[in-house]
């Protein structure tokens, strides 16, 4: 009579108990199925080195008779309603038999070459065999079913067009409503405090400002050196005033102040300052760009010091304190995908299971795209990866070692040598493996993408599932990277604002990506394409409100313009600057320029044709024309350009 080898799978049994409840079972189903005559039962077991200690003793020995275990009755199909237990019968050629004489003891022992071959979780629940399973078809959680790109609908002609994608103007107009409200409450308690309706261009422009200053590095700088006309940059004396930019800081809100308690009390929500703005920011990244075959979830770290309940610190990150958030990002463009905040715990409850949360709520926007997820450490488990695969999305990432899915032949040790491999295989498709970069350490990473042992033809011998992971680990840390290169944040202590030009900062960002998606032959191959998008974006942002104020009827009128020329938001040919023309005031007396600051006390005698204010030299422009032409328009215009005229060689 043929035998077949028994493979038991144990699951928080003894190995004695295990082996006696299969046999009984064996024995029920062999009964109901068949009227052969009796078998007798032969059980074989040796005692290694590797064999697992039992919890308790058997008092009885096992004596049954011999049984031929068949291989169309396996055990896995006795049935008995518990999930918890787990049973595999796989009939190699070899035999296992039981011996009627064998001792307890011998019975804790399974078979050497079944021991080899499965390795056991330390929860006891998963079994992860060594060999790969043969070639299949692709499951459905690998098939890609979105190409990356802009998403329909999503238009825009010009830079600052696709930056308001993300900063909207139901965004900006939320912004005016609380920053107006909260001005006015200010206005009435300080005497000091200026303050005119903030418009929607206005707020663009004070925006455009933030990132300019970023992309000159001088975010930190202080303003009244920024305003300077000797050290600072004209673009912002043209654009707005000091005193005026400083009101906008002071008085930037992004919620109605008098109903946050009430809604702290309500929700539980610490960030309820600005969880408006963020969610509007949320769906816009969203809705407007499909990330690539990989995205990557990670934090981020804004530097924040000041006072707040929800601040964090992480030594392992550059600013050590701040407000932590939860990002997703295209592995291959870096695009933000999605954000989540976190404020501390709700209702002083804690947070359990946050990694599996927080992935499950950032995913769920690209759910049942067949895309695959990089996380580290903190996020990944085996509970994770599968609420995953059942919305058809896959898992890459490293595990950390205490976890009890992985079993404990993968944990490092001294007896492994470096750049060895050990793989494990679930039934449920997932792949697990152990690589030694160096002696007593171990790296274990779990996939649900990849289902072999493929490794690099080299002498580190590193697994496929390791390359993969490295190429697409840094999508969130190459975001916060670029982000800070070029930072808007300037120093404050509302951890409001620090977060507001956060989102300023990613929005630039996304921006960039959405532009160079729907333009791939704009800058290319040039380093500094980042830096050109946010000046030109700063620039476009500025030029509407600074062009308003170049018509208002203020005594600074000139300066302004002299500083939108310089700043190059206008030009001497365009015409929103008219060209200036001078001629000698009719009394000769010398009057202080109307254009130069006033600490200069710079005097001339001549004055503008148009409206006869006093110009000097620096500030005015001579009209180019021949004699004829000026005695055309009358004797006035003729003798102002008659005496500007020798001032020219090439005059006719």
């Amino acid at each position: 009579m043929s035998k077949h080898k028994l493979s038991v799978v144990r699951y928080r049994y003894s190995a004695a108990q295990t082996l006696a409840e299969i046999l009984r079972s064996e024995l029920d189903s062999s009964d109901e199925e068949s009227n052969s005559d009796e078998l007798d039962v032969e059980v074989e077991s040796d005692i290694d080195e590797d064999a697992v200690e039992t919890a308790e003793e058997v008092a009885d020995e096992i004596g049954v008779n011999d049984i031929d275990v068949d291989d169309e009755t396996p055990a896995a199909n006795n049935d008995d309603g518990d999930s918890d237990t787990t049973v595999d019968y796989e009939p190699p050629a070899a035999q296992f038999a039981v011996n009627e004489t064998s001792s307890p003891a011998d019975d804790d022992t399974p078979d050497d070459n079944d021991n080899d071959d499965v390795m056991w979780s330390r929860c006891g629940s998963i079994a992860w065999r060594r060999r790969c399973p043969p070639p299949s078809r692709h499951r459905a959680h690998n098939v890609l079913s979105e190409q990356s790109g802009l998403r329909d609908g999503v238009q825009f002609e010009t830079i600052d067009d696709a930056f308001r994608i993300f900063v909207d103007d139901t965004m900006v107009d939320h912004i005016l409503r609380c920053t107006n409200k909260h001005a006015a409450e200010i206005k009435t308690s300080s005497s000091t405090f200026r303050w005119n309706e903030l418009s929607s261009s206005e707020f663009y422009a004070f925006l455009g400002l933030n990132l300019l200053a970023g992309v000159q590095k001088c975010r930190n700088q202080r303003l009244d050196e920024l305003w300077d006309e000797q050290w600072g940059f004209p673009v912002y004396r043209a654009t707005m005033s000091l005193q005026r930019f400083t009101n906008i800081l002071r008085a930037l809100r992004f919620d109605d102040k008098s109903t946050r308690e009430q809604r702290i009390r309500d929700t539980g929500n610490q960030a309820a300052a600005v969880q408006e703005i963020f969610d509007m920011f949320r769906f816009k990244c969203r809705s407007s760009y499909s990330c690539g075959p990989s995205v990557t979830i990670d934090e981020q770290l804004v530097n924040f010091h000041g006072r707040c309940r929800f601040r964090v610190f992480m030594p392992s990150k550059p600013g050590k304190y701040g407000l932590k958030m939860w990002l997703m990002a295209d592995s291959d463009t870096y695009y933000c995908a999605d954000a989540q905040l976190y404020a501390g715990k709700v209702g002083g409850l804690a947070d359990v299971g946050q990694g599996k949360r927080v992935v499950l709520d950032l995913s769920e926007s690209i759910s049942g795209s067949g895309r695959n997820i990089t996380t580290d450490n903190f996020f990944t488990s085996y509970a994770l990866a599968t609420e995953l695969m059942g919305r058809r999305l896959s898992l890459v990432g490293t595990v950390r070692s205490n976890r009890k899915e992985v079993p404990s032949e993968m944990l490092p040790n001294s007896t492994r040598e470096p750049y060895s491999n050990i793989f494990g295989f679930s039934s449920d498709s997932f792949t697990l493996v152990s690589y030694v970069p160096k002696r007593k350490k171990a790296v274990i990473l779990l996939s649900t993408q990849h289902e072999d042992s493929s490794v690099a033809a080299d002498n580190k011998n590193k697994p496929e599932i390791i390359t993969y992971y490295n190429g697409t680990k840094c999508g969130v840390d190459v975001l916060d990277k670029l982000v800070r290169t070029y930072s808007c944040k300037r120093a404050t202590r509302r951890w409001t604002l620090a977060l507001f030009f956060n989102l300023v900062d990613i929005a630039a960002y996304n921006a960039l990506v959405l532009w160079i998606t729907a333009n791939p032959d704009w800058r290319p191959r040039h380093s500094g394409a980042r830096r050109l998008f946010l000046r030109e974006l700063g620039t476009s942002l500025t030029s509407s409100h600074a062009l308003e104020r170049l018509t208002r009827d203020s005594g600074k009128r000139r300066r302004i313009q002299s500083c939108a020329r310089l700043s190059g938001l206008t030009t001497d040919s365009g015409s929103s600057l008219p060209l200036q023309t001078t001629q000698n005031n009719g009394d000769g007396r010398r009057r202080r320029c109307s254009a130069c600051p006033r600490h200069l006390e710079r005097k001339t005698t001549r004055t503008c044709h148009t409206c006869g204010v006093s110009i000097c030299k620096e500030h005015s422009g001579v009209l180019m024309t021949c004699l004829q032409c000026a005695e055309g328009p009358g004797p006035s215009t003729a003798a102002s350009l008659s005496a500007e005229a020798p001032n020219d060689s090439d005059t006719g």
